[in-house]
């Protein structure tokens, strides 16, 4: 083609059509793909009703009403809400002890993480979004090592773990079923007698109530679980860019000739991160509160039945298994919760250590930022999670254990167990 300019003729060659941007997240690993088989795992149990998991871009996340994710989720907050108010009217008529506590307890902490997960259904599309941006900002640091590795690995042990302990207590409530249920059959002794007793005592057993109950029950379980899951991962999440952060300023620190510009860079990396812990704390703060309520609440209940005698090796077998998996999962929620707060103020003890040639107006911003902001996750910023935390709550446990004891000393001479 040929246009004419002064009299000459010369070659004149189109404009190419640019191409298209390649999103970032699509073409390198990111955090949105870590949580895949989490979420297609949680999915199966009615939580987090989102689509466009599996793609390889936290661009394409949706929430959607119109889906049979959010119809199954609905069904799901709906029986746990339902079955938590047979709990609650059942308590409200006959009143309450200390072991018909924790059936209570445990209905009411899963249908509230149920209805919270559901919340946040709505909200995660925008908090992954702003996640990747956050990744996209600082895909000059590279992907995390071993992330993937370690993400999948903590949700492979911590399901198998909690597989096993409530198959432990199914088997043991089946061979008492089996030993005590003469005129019923195995499965409706199971449910009438041992599950819910306070619901058949009202209307007639049928076995088209008996199984969505017990469909239910094995999701709130899920649910029970799920929540120190969740929280254990996503404060993985933000650690590990932290951790980068602080990798990148040792590096910094050393180089030579060094510009105000790669001070003031690496500033702006760690306040996204920053500004991203809060938006993720906003997020969880209430799932964080329940997880510490229900926790605490179970460990005083265990700690109180180490006291009684137990019947067989079964029930002695599930008590330590049970026991110890709640301590660790309250202990690992707290100590990844912590270990955001500890990598976060770990780029002062570098900043700090800077020659005085090197300092100049963006490190002093950057040590002030660290000293006086607190980056975090809380619940409801009643408390932060800081390695202080556990301390404290060793504390509070040993108080309330003895109140507990107090309270509920002649439970202690009862030597048959309803937890």
């Amino acid at each position: 083609m040929y246009k004419k300019s002064n009299q000459i003729f010369t070659l004149y060659k189109p404009n190419p059509i640019p191409k298209p941007r390649k999103n970032l997240n699509t073409s390198r690993r990111n955090f949105h793909q870590c949580l895949k088989w989490m979420l297609l795992v949680a999915q199966c149990f009615g939580q987090i009703p989102v689509i466009g998991i599996t793609d390889p871009s936290a661009r394409s996340l949706q929430f959607k009403w119109k889906s049979w994710r959010t119809v199954y989720a609905l069904l799901n907050c709906l029986g746990s809400v339902c079955l938590t108010g047979t709990f609650l009217g059942n308590l409200l008529v006959n009143g309450m002890d200390l072991f018909s506590s924790t059936s209570v307890a445990f209905h009411v902490n899963t249908m509230v993480v149920t209805l919270l997960f559901f919340n946040l259904s709505k909200n995660w599309p925008h908090l992954m979004n702003k996640w990747a941006d956050v990744e996209d900002s600082m895909s000059s640091y590279g992907w995390p090592k071993y992330l993937d590795i370690r993400i999948n690995g903590t949700v492979l042990v911590v399901l198998t773990v909690a597989i096993i302990e409530t198959s432990i207590v199914k088997v043991q409530k089946f061979l008492l079923s089996s030993a005590n249920g003469k005129d019923e059959s195995l499965f409706e002794y199971y449910i009438t007698a041992l599950m819910y007793p306070h619901v058949f005592q009202r209307i007639e057993y049928s076995i088209w109530w008996a199984i969505p109950m017990q469909i239910i029950n094995i999701l709130l379980t899920f649910a029970w679980t799920f929540n120190d899951l969740f929280l254990i991962l996503i404060s993985t999440g933000l650690a590990v860019r932290f951790q980068q952060v602080t990798a990148k300023l040792r590096i910094l620190k050393n180089t030579k000739n060094t510009s105000l510009d790669d001070w003031r860079a690496i500033r702006e990396d760690y306040n996204r991160l920053s500004q991203l812990t809060k938006t993720v704390d906003d997020a969880l703060s209430f799932m964080i509160l329940a997880s510490y309520t229900n926790n605490l609440f179970f460990i005083l209940v265990q700690l109180f039945n180490s006291l009684r005698s137990m019947k067989d090796t079964l029930e002695k077998v599930y008590f330590f298994f049970s026991f110890g998996f709640m301590i660790i999962r309250t202990v690992s929620v707290s100590m990844y919760g912590a270990w955001i707060y500890d990598e976060s103020k770990e780029p002062a003890t570098t900043l700090n250590s800077i020659s005085s040639d090197t300092y100049n107006p963006e490190i002093k911003r950057f040590i002030d930022q660290i000293k006086f902001d607190t980056v975090a996750l809380s619940g409801k910023h009643f408390f932060y999670i800081t390695r202080g935390l556990i301390l404290s709550m060793a504390g509070a446990i040993v108080t309330y254990e003895l109140v507990l004891i107090q309270f509920n000393v002649n439970l202690l001479q009862d030597g048959t167990s309803e937890t």
